[in-house]
């Protein structure tokens, strides 16, 4: 059963609305025009520069308050986006292009959130399996936080370079902190897990790697960004610059200094010291690349079903001119 749900026809009729990009903002001479803003965020490392960013102070040097509310993966703010109720979310660039293409989300990719590593996505399995290697996975069960994510992108594209068709394994979709659980039980043969959980789970259920999925042709892939509501960001861009100056700002923070991720990932995800100060780190990019989302583009075109070219520039908020 394919991971990715999108239909050629709607992508096909999506296509033809991506021709006008997103806001261009305003400089930061004025004040934003909203004070408070509620984000969307998640229990994983990606969005550590949300949390550093607050607690240093950088939304407020913005005049900026932010109320954050948990969600257990992007695609799940995607309604209210839409709907106003959020502001800012992060998510994965799967999600959230499948969410524009499908006309669900008028998509402006505020700021870019994190990149892949080696060994901050892997394969796990369960030792004493009969699932000795990535070649075992055809036929098994295969735990992913969401479909039509990154991490059923990068599952697939690791699957198929072992050989394995992905249309063979059943993805089961669970919150990465559940997966080491399901592993020892038997639920699933084999997670796509993300750090901290992948250290976690090392070192308390003694799982082990099959495959790194953050190699070769997904090695340093844009995994995910701040995205908001196009709409929301033409009626406020200066709010929306704001937004992208201080978690650029949190995202540098964290990009020089370990022990600021550290503590963040501690209160974020609820791991220990031991869990934090041995797991693997991607990279909080200072800045939106549009090549760096093209990339994303070219691997859903290989292995997820899309069928149309998407435009990455119409979508992302550019510097001021």
């Amino acid at each position: 059963m394919s991971p990715f749900m999108t239909r050629r026809s709607l992508f096909t009729l999506a296509a033809a609305s991506l021709s006008v990009g997103c806001a261009r903002g305003e400089d930061r001479v004025e004040r934003p025009e909203l004070e408070e803003i509620h984000v969307g965020a998640l229990p994983i490392v990606d969005v550590v520069g949300l949390d550093i960013a607050e607690q240093r102070g950088y939304f407020a040097a913005e005049g900026l308050r932010i109320q954050v509310r948990e969600l257990t993966t992007g695609a799940d703010a995607v309604p209210d986006l839409e709907s106003g109720k959020l502001q800012f979310a992060v998510g994965s660039y799967v999600s959230w292009f499948t969410a524009h293409l499908a006309q669900k989300l008028d998509l402006c990719v505020v700021a870019d959130c994190y990149q892949a590593q080696p060994n901050v996505f892997m394969i796990m399995g369960k030792p004493g399996s009969r699932v000795r290697g990535i070649g075992d996975m055809e036929g098994r069960k295969l735990a992913v936080n969401a479909l039509d994510s990154i991490t059923t992108l990068i599952a697939s594209s690791t699957l198929r370079a072992a050989g394995v068709r992905p249309a063979t394994v059943k993805f089961v979709t669970m919150p990465f902190p559940q997966m080491h659980d399901a592993l020892s039980k038997g639920a699933v043969d084999a997670a796509l897990m993300a750090e901290p959980y992948i250290t976690d789970s090392q070192l308390k259920n003694g799982t082990i790697a099959l495959a790194d999925a953050a190699s070769g042709p997904t090695r340093d892939i844009a995994v995910a960004g701040w995205a908001a509501n196009r709409k929301f960001v033409t009626a406020n861009p200066r709010t929306a610059r704001a937004f992208q100056r201080a978690v650029q700002r949190g995202q540098i923070a964290a990009t020089k200094d370990r022990s600021l991720v550290q503590e963040a990932v501690m209160r974020r995800t609820r791991v220990d010291h031991t869990v934090a100060d041995l797991m693997h780190l991607g990279r909080w990019p200072d800045s939106l690349n549009e090549i760096r989302l093209d990339r994303v583009v070219g691997l859903m075109r290989e292995h997820g079903g899309l069928d149309v070219h998407l435009d990455t520039d119409t979508v992302v908020l550019r510097k001021p001119e």
